[in-house]
């Protein structure tokens, strides 16, 4: 009788192991590191995942964080709404409890919005974050993926976005108690800050 196959082992020489949905993240991450935390550049891996589907990439995170937290690796997963299906983010959400995920509803670029102003609404569909990030002065001319914005980088701004995330995430657990952070209800919302905290 032929055996199964066994799963390959996944492995990181990383303290700390960032799983990104996109090229962005991707970027944004290893330059947060270049620029804040350079002694910590060989103890962090920033991993691009191989899907972009909520459930897939949780998945892939909770699979390598198995392998790797006995190394004492951490592992983290960062993805979007974007077009998750309302049932890919609950997969997601359900596996949340046993793992540490990043999310951000609309997507990404609302954490480089919460650098420069709190955003008061929902926002509606991924696509109207990059036209909303534009109207404001200091972000008129970002374009997708880029991270080497300026406002991206100055500490005070940084602060001040961590600073906001943190309030809508507080504002939004007290007026919708039962609604899952990762969900397409959060809107708008991040916890891009937590890895970086």
């Amino acid at each position: 009788v032929k055996q199964p196959k066994k799963k390959k082992r996944q492995t990181s020489e990383a303290k700390l192991l960032i799983l990104c949905e996109g090229h962005g993240e991707q970027n944004y991450f290893q330059q947060v590191i270049e620029t804040y935390y350079p002694r910590l550049n060989k103890i962090v891996e920033v991993r691009l995942s191989v899907n972009k589907k909520a459930q897939v990439i949780s998945k892939e995170a909770f699979d390598l964080q198995k392998d790797l937290k006995p190394r004492g690796t951490e592992v983290w997963c960062v993805f979007d709404r974007d077009d998750n299906k309302a049932e890919w983010l609950n997969e997601a959400h359900n596996r949340s409890g046993s793992m540490n995920i990043a999310f951000s509803n609309p997507c990404f670029e609302y954490w480089f919005y919460l650098h420069v102003k709190a955003h008061p609404g929902p926002i509606g569909e991924h696509t109207k974050m990059e036209p909303l990030l534009r109207t404001v002065p200091e972000c008129s001319s970002y374009e997708k993926p880029c991270v080497d914005h300026p406002t991206l980088w100055e500490k005070v701004n940084k602060k001040l976005a961590i600073q906001r995330a943190k309030k809508r995430i507080e504002d939004f657990n007290i007026t919708n108690p039962n609604t899952p952070i990762i969900s397409t209800d959060s809107d708008p919302l991040t916890t891009i800050h937590l890895p970086i905290s």
